[in-house]
């Protein structure tokens, strides 16, 4: 019976076939068992033929197996044929391969089914490739998702066919409206597309302008790279918004320029107190050059005749503090100054801002001068007027009034007068600043 059915086939094409070939009686006894079975299944034909307990070991789990049987029986039912179908099983020596089915039902002249073949094929190394190429793309799809920077794969032709949510945040398109469309249509300005076309040509690292979906231009960085996908050339592009980073460079640009340029000196300086920058003007105020200054610890080059260990205390304490006290300078110059101390946003340190005042102390001392002596010169010659007055106001209540000596009496207080009100005039203009300096006279007067 077994050679008759199986005339259909070349017997020894088939036992030297590297798929899985069996034939089974109607009740599903092994009649046929080729060596490829054998290897593939780890069980041998001699084991095997006669029997039909194979399929409780090549399917061990007893709810997997039940499925596999209600769908072969479905299709013995409907007499129909199973195409590629694919199943799991268990081998001999315990491991786990993945076999691609098909079968038909082998009838006699007569019609009745004499029994049924079974062509299995190992497709164990096509199911994990599989399986590897869905975890690579899960796990690609997973960190370009999570990824902070825009990706973006395009094709030969520079069409979009893949664009992470970072490229949505940053550019506002959905990634049904970017892909499909060429990525210099969709992202490079007007005035920057021939840029865009010659960037896109090299690898590396590139920074020019994108614009987003509402038209705004963002400074962006972008890395370029190859790769072949289905032995087609694809680009990668890895986009950084710039935007933030280039304002805040410039801000600290210009922050370093108002530092640098200050005329008060201005230090900042850790937590343990050693300076981390020190400006031109911190230099010219100390004598110290910013390279023996870095690093160093701050009360070892600020040395003040009082207020030292209030700066001490300001640090240790983590507090403002407005101190004012006389520092010398390794010159042997002594600079009146106001050192104010501020904790640095985030605890990270302290900033010092020293202003020398030691020329607003000089003008004070020679303004107070100076008005001490303006009071002093006004004071004679308002003395000598009062009297005088007196004296006429005498002759008229004596009635001995002179009219020629009352006269010359009052053209001398004129000129006491003119000189008084020249006095004040000059104070005045000294007090609010309508005079370009202290007049001559008292300046010298005043600094000798």
């Amino acid at each position: 019976m077994m050679t008759a059915d199986l005339s259909l086939f070349h017997q020894t094409i088939i036992e030297r076939m590297n798929a899985l070939v069996a034939f089974l009686a109607p009740d599903g006894t092994i009649l046929f068992w080729n060596v490829a079975a054998g290897q593939i299944t780890g069980y041998p034909a001699g084991e095997v033929i006669g029997g039909s307990w194979i399929w409780k070991k090549l399917y061990p789990d007893p709810v997997y197996r039940k499925e596999i049987t209600k769908m072969i029986t479905n299709v013995i039912e409907e007499q129909a044929y199973l195409r590629n179908f694919e199943t799991r099983i268990i081998t001999g020596l315990g491991s786990e391969k993945y076999i691609s089915w098909n079968t038909s039902e082998v009838r006699s002249p007569g019609g009745s089914i004499t029994g049924y073949v079974a062509v299995g094929v190992d497709i164990t190394d096509k199911v994990q490739n599989k399986r590897q190429l869905r975890e690579r793309e899960e796990l690609f799809h997973g960190i370009t998702s999570a990824a902070y920077n825009g990706i973006i794969l395009l094709d030969e032709h520079s069409i979009i066919t893949y664009w992470n949510p970072a490229a949505e945040r940053i550019f506002f398109y959905h990634k049904q409206e970017a892909k499909g469309i060429n990525v210099i249509d969709l992202l490079a300005p007007e005035t920057a597309r021939t840029q865009w076309q010659s960037v896109l040509t090299k690898t590396g690292s590139h920074e020019l302008d994108a614009r987003r979906k509402d038209g705004s231009l963002i400074s962006a960085e972008l890395n370029i790279s190859w790769v072949m996908i289905k032995n087609r050339p694809h680009t990668i592009v890895i986009i950084r918004d710039m935007t933030e980073q280039k304002r805040s460079e410039s801000q600290m640009r210009l922050l370093s320029t108002i530092v640098q340029t200050s005329q008060e000196a201005i230090v900042s300086i850790s937590g343990s107190g050693t300076i981390l920058s020190w400006n031109k003007a911190a230099e010219e105020m100390t004598g110290i050059p910013e390279e023996s200054a870095l690093d160093a610890p701050i009360l070892d080059l600020i040395k003040l005749k009082d207020g030292e260990e209030r700066i001490a205390e300001a640090i240790s304490q983590s507090n403002h503090a407005v101190i004012s006290a006389i520092l010398p300078d390794r010159r042997g110059m002594e600079h009146d100054v106001i050192i104010s101390v501020a904790p640095l946003s985030g605890g990270e340190g302290f900033s010092l801002l020293i202003r020398d005042i030691t020329e607003v102390k000089k003008a004070q001392r020679t303004m107070i001068a100076y008005i001490r002596e303006a009071t002093a010169r006004l004071k004679m010659p308002v003395e000598v007027v009062r009297e005088n007055i007196g004296d006429i106001l005498g002759m008229f209540y004596d009635d001995t009034i002179d009219c020629d000596a009352a006269a010359l009496r009052l053209k001398v207080q004129m000129t006491h007068l003119a000189q008084i009100a020249e006095t004040i005039r000059e104070l005045n203009a000294a007090l609010t600043g309508e005079g370009t300096d202290i007049p001559k006279a008292y300046e010298k007067f005043l600094l000798e």
